[in-house]
């Protein structure tokens, strides 16, 4: 506590009145402004040494606007700026008087605010518009306005420190959700869009360089490929949305006209290929943050029997000439094209770059079907859905499930497969599946063993196929005779697909 600090409420403004006297006597008499429309006796404050806390009663419940400062139309950069309507004014301010120096309520955080609108700040850049440090304001250039104000020193941008600190604070109130979990309205059929752009922004690297404003300093207007920048713009606006946390949902509706200005099978409301719009959006911010102002000729770098990293090297950095931004060093990469001469057997090894590949979603598991007849005739089958991997599965993994789910032992099953109602081959415990799909038709049979029967006990695999395969034949195989009506034409009997006549 500062020993010199007054000890009521009434004596602090006693005392500011005092100094206000004692600055006022080589100077005009002091504006009833802020200081006539609040009550000394319900004020009260709080002080620390590194802060004050000033909280003013007001006389007469009305609305205050922002602590501005007087000033002549064109003062701060030629805006007009209101004072209040009643009370007569000074015809000089005095921004050394001690009733200017009273500090508003968080102005020691004015670094904080500042870091904020600093990253809150809007793409556009704004221009710096200077003042003097004091204006002399005239009565009769005064705008009247029922808005009262404070003589302030004016700040040296269009608006006022104030009035941004009152920005900030609304807007960290207009705070609806966590940052990233902004959502995208649905433009009509615009789902695959949508899913693109959720993918991108939750890439932290891209994220990240678009949000900070990275990009601005590699913006290239010039590329003819590109947008002028546009399209880059619109997406840093976009992801600035969406991880802002005012917004529950947001609508893309700019990005979408520019990538519609450019590519004309995204005008409307259609449905389209996701992967499609990626590569295009992906593409079109690439040639827009493009660092190769003149893109040079270059031609295809080839192996001529060189190791493959050599090569690799050198068509990635031939590829960097013509095409070199953050695009190409987040997502591009090469892929090895091999080819050999059926002639001479030359081998040619190229690298190309690319953007995205397609790949297909991998299926880790497939269920198949299987019918399990239990050793008792009487019993009914039993239908059973069993998962096995798609790659590596073998008998073995289905009568092992076969085995857990019907309580039985796994080394007295059998498993069959039965196409066209016929039994078709017989699988082996070791045997491999993949060739089996999930429509097929699997039986599961359970056998005797020695210890049940209590004898010997003997297998015997019966597979039913068309002994005769249907197979038309008209001629013979040996003398090219055409078959007669009244003749028939024996058939081999080891393939039966070819048939001999008598001769």
């Amino acid at each position: 506590m500062d020993p010199l600090a007054p000890s009521t409420k009434t004596e602090w403004v006693q005392q500011l009145g005092m100094n206000n006297e004692t600055e006022s006597k080589h100077q005009p008499p002091p504006s009833p402004g802020v200081w006539n429309l609040i009550n000394p006796e319900q004020c009260q404050y709080t002080f620390t040494t590194s802060r004050i806390d000033i909280s003013l009663k007001k006389r007469q419940n009305q609305r205050w606007g922002g602590l501005e400062a007087l000033a002549t139309q064109g003062a701060v950069g030629g805006a007009k700026v209101a004072v209040p309507a009643g009370p007569p004014s000074l015809d000089k301010a005095q921004p050394g008087s001690s009733q200017h120096t009273l500090p508003p309520k968080d102005e020691p955080r004015s670094n904080e605010k500042e870091k904020m609108r600093t990253e809150e700040a809007s793409l556009e850049s704004v221009a710096i518009r200077s003042t003097p440090d004091s204006v002399q304001i005239k009565q009769d250039t005064l705008v009247t306005s029922p808005k009262p104000t404070c003589m302030v020193t004016p700040m040296t941008h269009g608006v006022s420190n104030t009035e941004q600190t009152e920005e900030e604070e609304e807007e960290e109130e207009k705070k609806v959700c966590l940052p990233g979990f902004t959502g995208l309205v649905n433009l009509g059929n615009t789902c695959f869009m949508n899913s693109v752009i959720q993918s991108l922004s939750n890439t932290r690297e891209l994220r990240d360089y678009f949000h900070d404003r990275s990009f601005e300093s590699e913006l290239n207007y010039n590329n003819p490929l590109g947008t002028g920048g546009r399209l880059a713009i619109g997406f840093a606006v976009l992801l600035r949305a969406l991880w802002k946390g005012t917004h529950h949902a947001y609508q893309p509706s700019k990005l979408k006209a520019i990538v519609a200005s450019k590519a004309s099978q995204f005008t409307g409301y259609a449905q389209h290929d996701a992967q499609e719009f990626m590569a295009f959006l992906l593409d079109g911010l690439h040639e827009d943050l493009n660092r190769i102002q003149n893109k040079p000729y270059t031609e295809t770098v080839d192996s001529d029997g060189r190791p493959d990293e050599v090569v690799a090297e050198e068509a990635w950095e031939r590829h960097k000439m013509r095409n070199d931004s953050f695009i190409v060093d987040l997502f591009q990469g090469q892929y090895k094209s091999k080819l050999v001469c059926p002639i001479c057997y030359k081998v040619s090894i190229t690298f190309d770059p690319f953007l995205y590949l397609s790949v297909p979603l991998p299926q880790k598991q497939k269920l198949l079907t299987v019918y399990f007849f239990a050793k008792e005739p009487h019993k009914k089958p039993v239908k059973v859905l069993v998962s096995v991997s798609k790659e590596n599965a073998s008998a073995a993994d289905v009568l092992d499930a076969i085995s857990r789910n019907m309580k039985v032992k796994a080394d007295t099953l059998r498993l069959t497969e039965v196409a066209r109602n016929r039994f078709h081959r017989i699988f082996q415990t070791s045997q491999s599946l993949d060739t089996v799909s999930p429509s097929d038709t699997l039986f599961c049979f359970e056998v005797l063993t020695k210890d049940l029967a209590k004898e010997r006990v003997l297998e015997l695999n019966v597979q039913q196929r068309l002994l005769i395969p249907n197979v038309p034949i008209n001629k013979c195989a040996a003398c090219q005779k055409p078959q007669q009506p009244d003749e028939k034409l024996r058939r081999c009997t080891s393939c039966y697909r070819v048939a001999y006549c008598n001769q």
